[in-house]
């Protein structure tokens, strides 16, 4: 727990936004995959037609992040689900 005792308000926002994206920024470096989070498997094996309805469905802005040289994962955060592909 962090205490802001005689912290303007600006200065408690930037330090808990910056936390928060360091948190997030570790989740992804360790790749975790918390247990809210579907792992729908790689993408490459869905058939045409056939991919899941939760990534169908989902219209938010995605995270796509690079964990290897020809492998992305892709992650919506909102929806709970993620996966990868491989563009080799």
């Amino acid at each position: 727990m962090i205490l802001f005792i005689g912290t303007s308000p600006v200065v408690r926002l930037f330090v808990m936004n910056v936390l928060s994206k360091i948190g997030r920024y570790l989740t992804m470096d360790m790749k975790q995959v918390s247990p809210e989070i579907q792992d729908l498997g790689v993408a490459n094996g869905w058939k045409r037609g056939k991919w899941p309805v939760i990534a169908l469905d989902c219209k938010h802005e995605t995270t796509d992040t690079k964990i290897g040289k020809t492998r992305t994962e892709v992650r919506c955060d909102i929806c709970g689900y993620r996966y990868e592909y491989d563009s080799s």
